[in-house]
């Protein structure tokens, strides 16, 4: 093996320092890639996990919505409920006063029909007596008649009768 002369020597002294400086770089340069691929894979995870996320939330809101639409349908459903209800109620109320103010009529006439009846029959018992009266007049009458056609009166009274 031959030497090498001195220059060469620090050739590759300097080679050999260059060597070791590129080394020290690219250990360097090594580093900071797997730095940033571990970086990267963090983001690549974060933007997963965030995607993810985001995905979800889209379900959440979707899902949101149509209970919300689900939910407004069903409150339509019992407002239109509740005005049917209000419709009937008024109707029941109307047909209750209807009801009333015919038992009411009903009551008043049947009050005035027993008036009625009451004054009726106090004038049918005035009539009554008022005939029975008569009847005890025409009896009276009927019988003053009699005894005046007897034979002592005869002539008084056939003279009284040729009179009228």
């Amino acid at each position: 093996m031959r030497m090498k002369s001195a220059n060469e020597v620090k050739i590759a002294h300097h080679e050999l320092g260059e060597v070791e400086d590129l080394d020290r770089t690219l250990k360097s340069v090594a580093r900071a890639a797997r730095h940033e691929r571990a970086s990267f894979k963090d983001d690549t995870v974060r933007v997963a996990t965030l995607r993810r996320r985001v995905a979800t939330l889209h379900n959440l809101a979707h899902r949101a919505r149509k209970s919300i639409e689900l939910l407004d349908n069903q409150a339509s459903a019992l407002r239109r409920d509740a005005d049917l209800n209000n419709e009937q109620s008024m109707k029941v109320e109307d047909e209750e006063d209807d009801a009333r103010e015919s038992l009411t009529t009903a009551l008043v006439q049947r009050e005035l029909s027993a008036k009625d009846l009451e004054r009726t029959r106090s004038r049918l018992a005035r009539a009554e007596q008022a005939l029975n009266r008569a009847r005890k007049l025409d009896a009276a009458v009927s019988g003053l008649d009699t005894a005046r056609s007897g034979p002592f009166n005869r002539k008084h009274t056939a003279a009284k009768d040729s009179s009228v």
